[in-house]
């Protein structure tokens, strides 16, 4: 049964049929009252599943069995890391905080059910990149300052996992780098943007969040075009004019990045947080988060359908689903 107080969105749709449908999962990033709700919506924009824990929600994804809902909160600046393991009927909330100690933004699960997650590392100044195991262990997989080419301050805000060569890639708000490693021994496999990068071509200003992999050559990023850092007074080199969501192609070979694809609306600048996600039809959900508007558009930019949150409506990492069953698509 939802609760009461959930939040509420408005939803434009211009062409149903061209949708991809599905379920949407997300999370309310600002508190309501006590805490907030990780939940589901289906392709209306009605709410079908709600869960709500003590503290704010950045990521909710399910696992890959679909029995499962993991959810965590923002935890920026570094403070208590909150982490929940909740079965989706909602009768059992494990609660493994503790075992995600520093643990920030968001999380994603692995086909082992392995869990990856980024902490704070004050020793070093940048954040690690770590893997949760189904028997409880925590392993640090590489540190990111020494993963990017050595950086001394670092502030990671999405990992997610390359299937197709069994690699993390990290997206670090701070160097404004993409950067895959190998999960056998940590090794760095590129790095994309910034004074490090191991590619030449394309590049982007601004920061950035949500990535989301498409293949070992391929993937796409949410570059939030900020004219200031983040949380911070330093210069992030964007023009504020937009966020965009952007889809690289990477030649392997020849070591050089290529834009294949933008998207930007001039009325819409996310300078925190920030998600996006290519869909199986060719369509792109791209999630400005902090402003509480969520678009479905197609290649050529159209935009299919539009959800808006009220006033205060701000929302986490999101995931598109087909189905609610089953392994999660990214």
């Amino acid at each position: 049964t939802l609760t009461s107080g959930l939040p509420k969105m408005t939803v434009t749709t211009t062409s149903k049929a061209s949708l991809y449908g599905g379920f949407l999962v997300t999370g309310q990033f600002v508190q309501m009252g006590g805490g907030s709700p990780s939940y589901i919506l289906d392709a209306d924009g009605d709410m079908v599943w709600a869960y709500s824990t003590s503290k704010d929600v950045t990521g909710a994804v399910m696992d890959y069995a679909g029995t499962h809902m993991w959810i965590n909160a923002a935890n920026v600046p570094s403070g208590t890391a909150n982490v929940h393991r909740v079965t989706m009927d909602g009768q059992t909330d494990q609660d493994l905080s503790s075992q995600f100690a520093g643990l920030n933004h968001q999380l994603t699960v692995l086909p082992d059910e392995t869990v990856a997650f980024y902490a704070y590392n004050s020793s070093t100044g940048c954040d690690a990149i770590k893997e949760y195991s189904p028997s409880g262990t925590v392993k640090t997989i590489v540190n990111s300052g020494t993963a990017q080419g050595g950086a001394s301050a670092c502030h990671v805000n999405n990992v997610q996992y390359s299937k197709d060569d069994d690699c993390l890639v990290f997206s670090e708000l701070d160097n404004q780098v993409v950067v895959k490693v190998k999960r056998s021994d940590g090794s760095t496999v590129w790095v994309l943007n910034g004074s490090k990068a191991t590619m030449t071509g394309d590049t982007w200003k601004g920061g950035e969040h949500g990535i989301h992999v498409l293949g070992t050559d391929h993937l796409m990023i949410f570059n939030n075009n900020s004219r200031n850092v983040a949380g911070g007074v330093g210069s992030a080199g964007g023009d504020g004019s937009g966020s965009i969501a952007t889809e690289l192609k990477l030649d392997l070979t020849g070591k050089k990045v290529t834009k294949a694809w933008t998207y930007k609306d001039t009325s819409l600048q996310n300078d925190v947080m920030g998600d996006l996600q290519r869909l199986p039809n060719g369509n792109t959900v791209i999630a400005y988060s902090t402003q509480g508007d969520l678009r479905e558009v197609d290649s050529g930019g159209n935009v299919l359908q539009e959800l808006k949150w009220n006033a205060g409506g701000q929302f986490g990492y999101i995931q598109k689903r087909a189905t609610l069953y089953g392994p999660p698509p990214r």
